[in-house]
């Protein structure tokens, strides 16, 4: 069984770099976990549907933090 975590930190972005997160369906139940940065980059993570509702609470997150802050 694959665990939900890599246990450790691939990298280090400052919040104010993220400019959005998108979650889109992906292939054989899994979600596309899309994080989009200030200077163009992103990464995308398949995240797995089980773990779906944590993923939307972090963009949420992040969008309230993005939100107060402007």
């Amino acid at each position: 069984m694959i665990k939900a975590s890599l246990g450790k930190v691939l990298a280090r972005h400052p919040r104010a770099d993220v400019t959005g997160i998108e979650l889109s369906p992906g292939s054989l139940g899994m979600t596309a976990f899309t994080v989009r940065f200030r200077d163009g980059s992103s990464y995308v993570l398949d995240v797995a549907r089980v773990q779906r509702a944590k993923a939307e609470r972090f963009r949420d997150a992040i969008a309230g933090a993005q939100e107060q802050a402007a």
